[in-house]
């Protein structure tokens, strides 16, 4: 149940109209739809609700929770606004603003897909061997030990790395494969 305690000296009193309700979003953004975005690119996402001061305000992305406090350079959070400069492919998911108040809820959905650039690199290793080379690296060890591959890759768009035994792609789940 919520309270409200207004105190009004009888001096002072004309027409007092007090509205108790939640949240709302403004009528002009009821649909939202996918934003795309070029990388490099800055953009600004604004919580489209009605703005009162006793709103809690909650960004996320992909559901998890952006803290303010975390902003940086790249990013940041100014209650009602969230501003990315010069947006990367990882920017990309589905940010959303949750605004409650004392007598309810409501949440915007922002979906974002990040464009390449039309200038794309080819894959290219950059995990570099005990010399200190680019390139592979041949490590020996006794059956049944653990042993831990790393495998550096970097390209526009990101590359995709699956690892091989044989000419066969090694299942995630079987090898634990990360």
């Amino acid at each position: 149940m919520n309270h409200l305690l207004i105190e009004i000296e009888e001096s002072d009193v004309q027409n007092v109209l007090v509205r108790l309700c939640p949240p709302t979003l403004l009528p002009s953004t009821l649909n939202f739809v996918t934003l795309d975005v070029n990388e490099n690119d800055s953009i600004e996402l604004h919580c489209p609700v009605t703005n009162a001061p006793d709103l809690s305000i909650q960004w996320s992305k992909n559901n998890e929770d952006l803290d303010p406090m975390w902003s940086s350079s790249n990013l940041v959070i100014k209650r009602l606004l969230l501003k990315i400069h010069q947006v990367h492919f990882t920017d990309a998911g589905l940010y959303k603003c949750n605004v409650v108040n004392g007598f309810g809820s409501i949440q915007a959905q922002f979906p974002i897909n990040i464009r390449y650039s039309l200038s794309g690199e080819a894959p290219e290793f950059i995990s570099r061997n005990d010399d200190g080379q680019i390139g592979p690296t041949k490590v020996i060890q006794p059956e049944g030990t653990i042993v831990q591959l790393k495998c550096l890759a970097s390209g526009k768009p990101p590359p995709e790395i699956r690892w091989k035994k044989n000419d066969k792609i090694l299942s995630e789940d079987e090898y634990g494969i990360t």
